[in-house]
């Protein structure tokens, strides 16, 4: 999976030309590996305002349609669950083969017993909203005692 490196105001002219390298690697290795490489996921929690490697949504379509115009393998990009459910995530959903989602409960305020019940209820909300294939690649519930 192609992921997108940490952008920082001074280094944003790097950070561009290091993701266009790893979107760049993803396809030629897609294209090398046709037996091995299942799908490509471009991006990885880039669309959430607290991400440290945030890519504005048009220039992470721009990365999926590249991808996707020069491989044969369906084409994802992996956020958390509280993105997708937000309207303003279909544009990018829209262009996606399925969606990737990570789900962290301990972040919905749940508790160690109530992490699958909130992991259910997700799933269902991104499959309601979403109307197309998706995969959970993340869930996580990291607390002590809780």
């Amino acid at each position: 999976a192609a992921t997108l490196a940490r952008a920082t105001p001074r280094s944003f002219p790097e950070t561009a030309a290091n993701n266009r390298a790893q979107v760049t690697a993803a396809i030629r290795l897609a294209n090398a590996y046709p037996d091995l490489v299942a799908a490509i996921t471009v991006g990885n929690e880039t669309q959430v305002f607290w991400s440290a490697h945030k890519v504005q949504t048009p220039t992470l379509i721009n990365y999926i349609r590249r991808v996707r115009a020069e491989t044969t393998v369906p084409v994802s990009t992996a956020d958390v669950s509280t993105h997708w459910a937000l309207p303003e995530s279909k544009p990018l959903a829209d262009e996606l083969d399925f969606i990737v989602t990570h789900i962290y409960a301990m972040w919905n305020y749940q508790t160690l017993a109530n992490a699958m019940t909130c992991w259910k209820t997700i799933c269902a909300s991104i499959r309601r909203s979403a109307r197309r294939r998706w995969a959970v690649s993340l869930f996580e519930f990291v607390g002590r005692g809780r």
